[in-house]
């Protein structure tokens, strides 16, 4: 099967976005010691989240089930458990007590496995440092702004995604598509800013790690179709990293941030230029 470079951006985003709203409950502390005058009902911010995100590349997602509106959900969520739960340690929250919560209040029939929360825990550690064993209240703090910061974004960037992501048939100019890629830099800058807080290397084994245990956390083979695997492509993104940035090959340290990203979208602009002003064009498929 062959390589789509698209399926880079979908899972990329996927899996940021859904870490972002999986993660929202990373506070998981002693028992409830307060519910009064708070709304505890069940609120499934991240249902179907896959088959959302298909529909937001494709520009067919309802504005009220905007990731806007996903975000705001997620954060009172998490203002609701910092009004009920007490920390383990001062400050400080265990994250082996996350499932409980999700499960009774968001997930239901959705299981985090042991995998997962230990591949959450290590991409916390990149964006807001401390450890990988706990989270303390200002990194779920911070985690709240950066869930704002995506919805932002994800609102900014969403009429520029079906052309992005070459879901439109063909393009008379570059206006909307310069635009388009404007705007993900803008984002990506943003972004990026929060990873300049910490002072972690990443290394791209994990990140594999934790895109494949969202895509079965996710059901993300029922929303797009199948492409060929994760590990498959990650020798894309260390070849990039590589020639582009330069050693080591698998893994990423706190000022390669913003080059490799940089890297990366570049790269991705090109094939989509070439997708749309190339690739269609009568003569590249023989008919002048």
């Amino acid at each position: 099967m062959f390589f789509k470079p698209r399926s880079i951006l979908y899972l990329i985003t996927l899996s940021f976005v859904s870490f972002v709203f999986v993660s929202c409950n990373l506070k998981i502390g002693e028992q409830p010691y307060r519910t009064d005058n708070i709304d505890l009902k069940p609120r499934p911010c991240t249902k179907e989240l896959a088959t959302r995100t298909k529909k937001y590349f494709y520009g067919e997602l309802e504005k009220e089930d905007s990731f806007e509106s996903i975000s705001s959900c997620v954060n009172r969520g998490l203002d609701n458990f910092l009004k009920i739960y007490e920390a383990d340690q001062p400050n400080y929250y265990s994250p082996i007590k996350l499932s409980n919560f999700l499960h009774r209040y968001y997930l239901k029939d959705q299981k985090i496995s042991e995998n997962l929360l230990e591949e959450i825990m290590n991409i916390k550690k990149v964006l807001f440092g401390g450890s990988n064993l706990m989270i303390s209240k200002s990194e779920i703090q911070n985690l709240q702004k950066l869930i704002e910061i995506v919805g932002y974004h994800a609102k900014q960037l969403r009429p520029f995604m079906p052309i992005l992501s070459q879901k439109v048939d063909e393009l008379s100019t570059d206006e909307h598509l310069k635009e388009g890629f404007r705007r993900l830099r803008v984002a990506a800058k943003d972004l990026i800013s929060i990873l300049s807080l910490s002072k972690s290397s990443y290394q791209f084994g994990h990140f594999a790690h934790l895109l494949d245990e969202l895509r079965m956390f996710f059901q993300w083979d029922k929303a797009f179709e199948k492409t060929k695997s994760i590990y498959d492509w990650m020798y894309l993104v260390e070849t990039i990293k590589l020639n582009m940035i330069g050693d080591p090959a698998e893994s990423l340290s706190s000022e390669q941030w913003e080059p490799f990203v940089d890297a990366i979208i570049d790269s991705y602009e090109i094939y989509v230029y070439y997708h749309y002003f190339i690739r269609s064009k009568p003569f590249y498929k023989g008919k002048l």
